[in-house]
């Protein structure tokens, strides 16, 4: 039997010299076999047999003590690689399914990974995408612009954006936004690209709504007067304020509404800002203005208090009411007279409104319809058949209607017939007149 030589042992023992980590795992290694050994001792005991404790032995243990070290250490690197994998995996996902696309870059364009939110934005499938140009991805009269880009990210390790189109022959044009950053290699390039389609969209919606309200504000007939409502001083005017009140738009801007004349003094114009705010809007119906060239003139005015990107405003639109005032007043007049000449004529005169209700009647024509209850504002066809025969009122009906339709007189200077409600003959000169 050939002799074991044990001049190595020393070597695997525990004097022999290591790292924290190591000795930790020697001694955990050292406990399990010792655990182990104890539990096959039990075992030999109880069953008779003799221990035998010798040099060789001695090896043996070092050995397996190594061994279960070993195995320790497989064990540990193997959670830690499993470990790594399952970080890997999730970090993988995070890459794909990110809600922006993420390409990395060679100097000239070239294509060296991307994300599959970034392969869907281009509309191929990642596999085939990887190797080719994104710049002949970019709509052509973008091309130059972004060819001019890429050197600037490559030119500089500073972060660079830019605003581009993406084409392809089966997709419509998408907006992208690109934000770029050169890698520490020089080498190539991280690149993040966000489709910006529909942000563009809204951000050209707004700005055509903002062109479109300062074209309304420009040109409108009314005077608007955009304010302040902390310092109550008016921050913008419309030109027709400059034509209602002759002061330059300069001179507008900065003042309060009672330094223009619109309201009396600052008390009514505090006045004003409390109700606003209270209510969020306010209408005044008939207010002086005084022109700067002292010209008297009636206007509207409704305030209405709003917000704007977060900031409170006050929009007034003031109205030159002076010639729709006038023109009131005048019809007011007229409409007095008519009414004066209907009450005082010798003759019995009603008035037949266009739904064809009785408006008014003189004292005289009151005479003639005194059993008919109610009479004003009642359908007029109504009263003529009250008074007067089917036929007759029939046509009595039909005669009115068509003078108010056509505006053609009628006159019939022998009319005779039954009254109905009074069953009495009676005889009238009729004149029918279409008024305006």
């Amino acid at each position: 039997m050939a002799a074991l030589k044990v001049a190595a042992a020393p070597e695997l023992g525990p004097k022999r010299e290591r790292g924290p980590m190591l000795h930790e795992l020697y001694r955990r290694a050292a406990a399990q076999l010792r655990k182990e050994r104890k539990e096959r001792r039990a075992q030999s005991e109880a069953s008779g047999a003799a221990l035998l404790v010798a040099d060789p032995v001695r090896l043996v243990h070092e050995l397996q003590v190594h061994q279960v070290e070993l195995q320790m250490q497989n064990a540990e690197l193997l959670e830690t690689r499993a470990g790594m994998e399952r970080l890997v995996e999730k970090y993988a996902d995070l890459y794909d399914f990110a809600p922006v696309g993420y390409f990395t870059l060679a100097s000239d364009g070239t294509i060296n990974l991307v994300n599959l939110t970034g392969a869907k934005l281009i509309g191929i499938e990642r596999s085939v995408l990887v190797g080719r140009s994104f710049p002949r991805k970019v709509s052509v009269e973008f091309r130059p612009a972004f060819t001019a880009f890429l050197k600037q990210v490559f030119g500089s390790a500073a972060r660079q954006t830019g605003d581009f189109e993406l084409s392809g022959p089966d997709r419509p044009s998408r907006a992208i936004n690109v934000e770029a950053q050169r890698s520490p290699n020089g080498q190539q390039c991280s690149a993040i690209v966000i489709d910006s389609t529909e942000r563009k969209k809204a951000a050209d919606e707004v700005r055509i709504s903002e062109i479109r309200y300062r074209r309304l504000f420009e040109a409108a007939h009314d005077g608007v007067l955009l304010i302040d409502p902390r310092s109550r001083k008016i921050t913008d005017a419309n030109p027709f304020m400059t034509k209602l009140l002759g002061y330059s738009h300069a001179e507008l801007l900065g003042k309060e509404l009672f330094e223009i004349g619109l309201l009396k003094d600052e008390a009514a114009s505090q006045e004003m800002f409390r109700r606003l705010k209270r209510d969020q809007q306010i209408r005044y119906e008939d207010l002086p203005l005084k022109s700067v060239g002292g010209r008297h003139q009636e206007v509207e005015v409704v305030a209405n208090l709003y917000q704007e990107n977060g900031q409170a405003v006050i929009q007034c639109n003031i109205r030159d009411i002076t010639e729709r005032k006038m023109a009131a007043d005048a019809l007011r007049r007229s409409e007095a007279l008519f009414s004066a000449l209907i009450e005082k004529s010798p003759v019995g005169v009603y008035v037949v409104d266009a739904q064809f209700r009785l408006q008014q009647a003189n004292p005289l024509a009151m005479i003639a319809f005194k059993n008919v209850h109610p009479l004003l504002g009642r359908p007029f066809a109504e009263i003529v058949h009250i008074l007067w025969p089917k036929r007759t009122a029939a046509e009595v009906v039909r005669r009115f209607r068509d003078t108010l339709r056509t505006g053609t007189p009628y006159q019939k200077h022998d009319f005779t017939e039954r009254r109905l409600d009074l069953d009495e003959q009676e005889c009238y000169e009729w004149q029918i007149q279409r008024v305006t």
